[in-house]
């Protein structure tokens, strides 16, 4: 993954997001995307970045669909849900911008928690 990181930074990430948007690192990968941790040098705050391919298949698009809208309704004010801060289009995906939380994955905390 650093050499991807690496070339993505040397020849500018090629992922058509806004410039305000400085790649870090990976930090998931999942059935419809992936999520990279990111400086936004307009807010001056890292935020995480869902990019989801455009195109996705018809199976893909309806869960798509769903999380942006539950995005949307939910996330202003709650505090036990991210923070969405943008969505952004670009000629290669769909970006979900929201705010970053450190620590682990949701699905992560779950699993361990019934594990034990």
């Amino acid at each position: 993954m650093n050499f991807l990181y690496g070339l993505l930074q040397c020849f500018g990430h090629g992922l058509g997001l806004p410039e305000q948007y400085k790649l870090v690192k990976v930090i998931g990968k999942g059935t419809e995307g992936t999520v990279w941790l990111c400086t936004d040098t307009e807010r001056n705050c890292m935020v995480a970045v869902k990019l989801i391919p455009r195109g996705p298949p018809a199976w893909r698009l309806k869960m798509v669909s769903r999380e942006g809208h539950m995005l949307a309704r939910l996330g202003a004010g709650h505090i036990n849900i991210v923070r969405p801060l943008e969505a952004v289009l670009t000629t290669k995906h769909l970006g979900f911008i929201t705010e970053y939380v450190p620590g682990a994955s949701s699905s992560s905390s779950s699993s361990s928690s019934s594990s034990s």
